[in-house]
């Protein structure tokens, strides 16, 4: 796969620039333009603030220990599996009053 950069973040700074040269300040078309700028402009600094909150908790998380787990004392030697039919194709469970059947299937 060929390098790629990494992807910059659009700047709206030229675009109001290029939006203050323009000779018609009255049209709808332009006060549109300049409130999308603006909002946009507003908008990728909040993104930018919640990316950077996001990275430092990830951060702090990643400096954490994991949780341990409680020692219980209890050892297993096996798992609980759904009896069935043993159909391959079409797997049907085996019900005793209303209540699927459990079994011990040691490891």
């Amino acid at each position: 796969m060929a390098y790629r950069p990494a992807k910059k973040q659009p700047q709206f700074a030229d675009l109001k620039g290029i939006l203050s040269q323009s000779k018609q300040t009255d049209n709808a078309l332009y006060q549109t333009v300049q409130i999308l700028i603006e909002r946009l402009t507003q908008l990728q600094g909040n993104l930018n603030e919640d990316i950077s909150s996001i990275k430092e908790a990830v951060e702090d998380a990643s400096k954490e220990e994991p949780p341990t787990e409680p020692e219980t004392g209890l050892e297993f030697d096996h798992y609980d599996s759904p009896l069935t039919d043993g159909d391959m194709i079409e797997t049907n469970l085996i019900f005793a009053n209303g209540e699927c059947i459990i079994v011990q299937v040691p490891l």
